[in-house]
């Protein structure tokens, strides 16, 4: 009976060393699939910083050429700037140097009433001539009309 209980103690420790053999390869399995997703975790999160890096490589780039077509464009307007300016000063020195307004208005206006006053007296001459002109084509044919009424007689 000694043996059997003394087996029947060594099976119970060899069950209670399985169990926990077989426990610590449970957690042994479990730590091995977290330390897997924790791996799979931190390459995609890896993966992710170098997207986020070349984006952001990407953008200094964008921003290094807008930069750069900025200064460039503010070179342009700079050089646009002082050419107006100096067109204007010329503008002004031309203005003030330029003939008094007021006179060639004057001219303007006294050719404007000649050119009126010649007018008139073109439609008045026309008038007169088409007036003329009438009558000369009433006597024509009232002596055109009286040659005719002698004939008959």
């Amino acid at each position: 009976d000694a043996e059997a209980v003394h087996a029947t103690r060594i099976l119970r420790q060899a069950e209670e060393a399985l169990a926990h053999a077989e426990q610590a390869l449970a957690q042994a399995s479990e730590a091995e699939r977290n330390a897997r997703q924790a791996g799979r975790d931190a390459q995609h999160g890896l993966d992710a910083a170098r997207n986020a890096l070349a984006e952001a490589e990407k953008a200094g780039g964008e921003l290094s050429s807008r930069r750069a077509a900025l200064d460039e464009a503010r070179a342009r307007i700079v050089d646009s700037h002082e050419e107006t300016a100096a067109a204007f000063v010329e503008a002004e020195m031309l203005l003030q140097s330029a003939p008094d307004l007021g006179d060639l208005q004057l001219q303007l206006e006294q050719s404007a009433a000649n050119v009126a006053r010649d007018r008139a007296t073109l439609a008045d001459a026309r008038a007169v001539h088409e007036g003329l002109r009438r009558e000369a084509e009433a006597r024509m044919r009232r002596l055109d009309a009286i040659g005719a009424e002698r004939r008959n007689w």
